[in-house]
């Protein structure tokens, strides 16, 4: 397929001359659309021609499967004897037309020319199309033959009836033909053959053509994962599908079904460029009303709503399968109107949106949005800007200044749905947990036989409120959910859970004996004052050990100053260590978030560190993958700086599967940290954060 020149407007470029009074329009934002009713954000458009009755053909956007969804299937021929012309008049050839195609037929194109529409869309469906007597008899019989398959028997290509089975096919409602964008020249594309008609009006009057277009998911070929699962789908008092749309036809090819996620098409036409379109369309009628400015003045905004990003490729929807559940709110934040939308399960929408400021919110489908105007399952926050490396906290509401930017981004945080997915897939796991544990400790010759999980009694399930901020925090530092969970309760988290099952989350943790944050009053500025800012014990001359305790998390942009409030002061803590005694100013931390938000934090900075430090070698050292991260955050977290830049030195090395005995005791940094690799290796093939 082409890079250039790839795009076409949903009507023939050779018959647009022939239209009249040529107006388009989108469906209205709804929250909650309902099954049958035209989608939100579908593009309409209405038009006369300069001859009464005139059929207008449509236009294959772009590369693809077409395939009829029929209104009936009626009167349609059923055998090859049937499929004559003469027959044409008889059969039920009104309908819808998909045009599917996968991500890797025109993902460059689009990444080259419209790279704000990523997901790229995979679904086209126009409505209403009439399938002519050309399309059938002559267009079928010209296109490249492929095998199909008509009531479960294979048709190959040299079938004597190929034509008239295909027909059959196409008229059922289960055959496609594949339309080419040649990779040199136009005029050799399919869309240049006989295409479906737009179905006249049903009385004299202004022809209609509806167009939705959608991405999907890999999930939409499943026939399981839209299922409803009552531990975590029954959160926000939803059905994730309508049942009106479970069935498989509705997952495949219904825009309305939550495996789509809709995308404004005439937002896509407004930001397609010149070079994108095939050269019958670039200047062509169809594409200046599509190109001109909506009649409201609104531009058209990309509204990301984003989990925040975790290591790693994740494909995987299951971060995101509550948000077809929900709708996405906005009003302009000084008053205004409230609007929402059906959240997709992209998180992607492209919005029509004025120079302004609004206020973004996230409520239940079903949920009125003039009335509900924060919801508490689903929380907000905005994306850092520096010299803050984080953002500010999880809140019920955003307030998104536009202005004159094409986009923004919303990161979203589901703490309800996170706790209970982690949940049940550490429980799923169960059975195959020794045999995870027994092969990470064979890859790294340690023993990885430690859970540092919640357990998993019924009793501990208030406790797997951890798991959500596990993902939250790791998501705003760029940690795996997985190490972090590992690091916490490895450093003696896992202690503080009652055996009860009983969770406060409230409840205040010392610092110093539980969750590794020995330093913490002093690297979030809640010194008292009159307490030494350094241990009297340190030499003048060590330096690298005085900016441990001089260094702010806070002012450095790892903190926000609402967590560190969490921090107080508790006692002076004396600690002998490796023949080193120390006056430690100590203290507690309210609350598990902010424990753990404290926790990543440190990694965080940790790894930075360790980063800055191998790309200050003379050649520079990168870091690119997420293991030797892991090694150099832990190996850092765990002892002093000249002890970690002695293992990032040897790195190649030593991040290899240990060799020997175990150490005697617990001080040995560099075999800490294999073992914590080893943990967290069970915990990844667990894949408990990543599937649902």
């Amino acid at each position: 397929m082409r890079r250039n020149t790839f795009l076409r407007t949903p009507v023939r470029g050779d018959m647009q001359s022939r239209l009249r009074n040529v107006t388009v329009t989108e469906v209205p934002p709804e929250g909650d659309p309902k099954p049958g009713d035209s989608f939100p954000q579908t593009l309409e458009l209405s038009f006369d021609t300069d001859t009464p009755g005139l059929a207008v053909e449509i236009a294959p956007l772009w590369e693809g499967a077409l395939q009829f969804i029929p209104d009936t299937i009626a009167r349609n021929p059923t055998v090859p004897a049937e499929v004559v012309e003469s027959r044409y008049d008889k059969w039920s050839v009104t309908g819808d037309l998909l045009l599917k195609t996968p991500a890797s037929v025109h993902e460059d194109a689009f990444r080259q020319h419209l790279p704000g529409f990523d997901p790229v869309p995979h679904l086209v469906r126009y409505s209403k199309v009439v399938l002519t007597k050309e399309f059938l008899f002559t267009t079928l019989a010209t296109v490249p033959q492929r095998r199909f398959t008509l009531g479960g028997v294979s048709v190959a290509e040299d079938d004597p009836f190929y034509h008239r089975k295909l027909v059959i096919s196409i008229l059922s409602g289960t055959g496609r033909i594949w339309v080419t964008v040649d990779p040199a020249d136009p005029a050799k594309d399919t869309a240049a053959l006989p295409m479906p008609v737009v179905a006249p009006p049903s009385s004299a009057g202004t022809a209609q053509l509806r167009l939705t277009v959608a991405s999907t998911s890999f999930e939409v070929l499943s026939p399981t994962w839209f299922d409803q699962r009552p531990a975590y789908d029954d959160l926000p008092g939803e059905q994730l599908v309508p049942p009106a749309l479970r069935t498989l036809t509705d997952q495949l090819s219904n825009p309305a079904h939550p495996a789509h996620s809709v995308i404004s098409a005439w937002a896509l036409f407004q930001a397609a460029p010149d070079l994108a379109y095939a050269p019958d369309h670039a200047a062509a009628p169809v594409r200046a009303a599509l190109a001109a400015p909506r009649p409201d003045g609104r531009r058209y905004r990309r509204i990301e709503l984003r989990r925040p990003p975790l290591p790693g490729s994740d494909p995987s929807a299951a971060p995101r399968r509550p948000y077809p559940a929900h709708q996405l709110c906005w009003r302009p934040s000084a008053g205004g109107p409230t609007e929402s939308l059906r959240l997709p399960l992209s998180g992607v929408v492209h919005l029509p949106l004025a120079d302004d400021t609004y206020r973004f919110w996230v409520i239940p489908r079903s949920a009125d949005p003039s009335a509900m105007l924060a919801g508490d399952q689903v929380q907000l926050s905005l994306p850092p800007t520096p010299p803050r490396l984080v953002g500010a906290p999880p809140q019920t509401s955003v307030d998104v200044a536009l202005g004159a930017g094409p986009s923004a981004t919303i990161d979203t945080h589901l703490r309800a749905y996170d706790a209970a997915m982690v949940w049940e897939g550490y429980r799923a796991v169960a059975p195959r947990q020794t045999e995870l544990q027994d092969k990470a400790s064979a890859h790294w010759n340690v023993d990885a036989h430690l859970a540092w999980i919640v357990p998993r009694a019924t009793r501990n399930r208030p406790q797997s409120a951890l798991y959500a901020l596990f993902r939250e925090s790791a998501g705003r530092h760029g940690l795996s959910p997985e190490f972090l969970q590992v690091v916490f309760f490895g450093e003696g988290g896992a202690n503080e859970l009652p055996a009860s099952g009983a969770f406060n989350p409230n409840e205040v943790l010392q610092a110093y004996d539980f969750v590794g944050l020995d330093l913490i009053v002093y690297r979030t500025g809640r010194l008292p004052v009159g307490r030494p800012p350094i241990p009297p014990e340190v030499p003048a001359g060590a330096v690298d050990e005085r900016a441990e305790y001089l260094f702010n998390l806070v002012t450095a942009g790892y903190v926000d100053s609402a967590v560190a409030a969490a921090v107080n002061w508790d006692r002076t803590e004396v600690r002998t260590e490796a023949g080193f005694t120390r006056s430690l100013e100590v203290g507690t931390v309210n609350g598990w978030a902010a424990a753990i938000e404290l926790v990543a934090a440190e990694l965080h900075a940790r790894l930075d560190e360790m980063t800055a430090y191998l790309a200050g070698k003379v050649p520079p050292v990168a870091v690119p993958d997420e293991l030797s991260r892991r090694f150099l955050t832990y190996a850092r977290f765990n002892s002093r700086p000249s002890t970690a830049r002695t293992l990032a030195d040897n790195l190649a090395v030593r991040l290899r599967p240990w060799v020997g005995a175990p150490p005697p005791d617990n001080t040995n940094v560099h075999f800490n940290t294999i073992q914590r690799l080893a943990v967290v290796e069970w915990h990844d093939a667990a894949a408990a954060y990543r599937e649902a």
